[in-house]
């Protein structure tokens, strides 16, 4: 019986561990907008290689301008966003959410209307 109390604590523990930002109120507004920001800066740092001899680094490089470009414009709907949603505070789920909503914005512009003067 003690074995089962152990493992079942443990377990319980190791749950709650994942929910542990929720708790603490870690994942806040100002939380997010510092990932968007630390985002930011890593698309610029991509983008700073605009003059490379390579043509996919160079569109790499002007995509990611654009994707920090979007990032700034958006940042506090995206946190927003990220907070109504849930989102994670670890560095891939901030990605995963920041680069998903980017791809969207950029078929939403390709979409025909979508263009300025339609």
């Amino acid at each position: 019986m003690k074995y089962v109390i152990g493992i079942t604590v443990l377990c319980g523990t190791v749950w709650l561990s994942g929910y542990a930002g929720l708790f603490a109120g870690e994942e806040t507004q100002a939380k997010y907008c510092q990932c968007i920001e630390d985002r930011i800066k890593r698309c610029m740092k991509k983008a700073s290689r605009v003059n490379s001899e390579s043509a996919a680094i160079r569109a790499g490089a002007e995509r990611a301008r654009e994707e920090a470009d979007y990032l700034r414009g958006s940042k506090d709907q995206l946190a927003s966003e990220m907070a109504d949603a849930k989102t994670g505070t670890r560095r891939h789920q901030v990605d995963h959410f920041l680069v998903g909503s980017f791809r969207a914005h950029l078929l939403e512009s390709a979409a025909p209307g979508a263009q300025k003067g339609h």
